[in-house]
């Protein structure tokens, strides 16, 4: 443990007011009320764009000693691109208000109530977390190709066009209706140490146990262990695809069909037609994909009863 909640003397809540069906603004200000309760010098803002979240965050990284997002895992990684390029960040946290709460969920937080939520970390500690660049991009979560990553770039899509539901249930329609044309690509993974693996349908690059807010690719995974777990299924039909999402749901490993690999440093490669990429949810442009981890890179607001795991 590094510190406690009380060592913070300002505390800035960036929220995104779209997030949890709209409850962001709302779940922003139960959040605040725990933290000026407790005596300390609170500031809500609001984001009104994409993009949005990171630019309040480095404006805000000289003025605060704690930045909360509060949204979902895709608010947090906003949050982390607009810190990266300060060498003192403050810490950070989440108040979970988002679709899958993946980094939430990992740490322990209340899901279903902000402020139950803010009152865990008003009495939590901060922890050093390992952080995951792609392409240069912060992550905290996964990164994947493949399936799921063609889910992201269509539902993210069809909310542009007003016409994706919020929520986990915007994701079945998506869902079903990408696994009807799917054509599973040829992906391929350059290691650490040079080896060249493949040809696979599904590629996950994973931070955390948790996958997708309810499923687990990578069971051993964990935030504090100075690693990486690399998930690579094999299979070109949807019967491969259906296998992934149950040995997910029954979060267990898959040896028969699944590479597994522990490591620092990936590289995902596709043949063919260009493929889509997402980092923590979120469109992150094509492949390829240069992965790394900076260990304990990330000063993390948790609650006190969360667990560090060495390596």
């Amino acid at each position: 443990m590094l510190a406690t909640f009380t060592s913070f003397s300002r505390v800035a809540l960036i929220a995104n007011p779209r997030a949890g069906a709209f409850r962001g603004k709302r779940a922003a200000e139960a959040a605040a009320e725990v933290f000026a309760d407790a005596g300390h010098a609170v500031e809500v803002q609001l984001t009104e764009r994409a993009g949005h979240a990171g630019e309040l965050a480095n404006e805000a990284a000289t003025r605060f000693d704690l930045i909360l997002a509060v949204g979902g895992d895709g608010t947090l990684a906003e949050v982390l691109i607009g810190l990266a390029s300060h060498a003192a960040a403050p810490v950070t946290g989440i108040i979970p208000v988002g679709t899958a709460n993946v980094v939430a969920r990992e740490i322990g937080l209340p899901l279903k109530s902000p402020k139950r939520a803010a009152e865990a970390l008003a009495t939590g500690k901060v922890v050093l977390i390992d952080q995951g660049l792609a392409n240069g991009r912060p992550f905290v979560a996964n990164v994947g190709a493949g399936f799921d990553a063609r889910v992201v770039h269509a539902l993210t899509a069809a909310r542009a066009r007003k016409r994706g539901r919020t929520g986990m249930l915007g994701y079945l329609p998506i869902g079903l209706g990408e696994l009807k044309r799917f054509e599973a690509p040829r992906l391929f993974v350059v290691t650490e140490d040079g080896e060249r693996l493949g040809a696979f349908s599904a590629v996950t690059v994973c931070n955390t146990a948790n996958y997708g807010g309810i499923m687990s690719l990578t069971p051993k995974a964990t935030m504090t262990d100075g690693r990486l777990d690399l998930y690579a299924r094999r299979g070109t039909g949807r019967r491969s695809t259906f296998r992934q999402l149950a040995c997910g749901l029954l979060r267990c490993e898959d040896s028969q069909k699944v590479t597994y690999r522990s490591g620092t440093r990936f590289r995902i490669e596709c043949e063919g037609a260009a493929e889509p990429l997402q980092i923590d949810g979120d469109p992150a442009g094509l492949l390829p994909a240069e992965i790394s981890l900076i260990p304990k890179g990330l000063r993390f607001l948790v609650p006190s009863r969360f667990s560090v795991r060495e390596p």
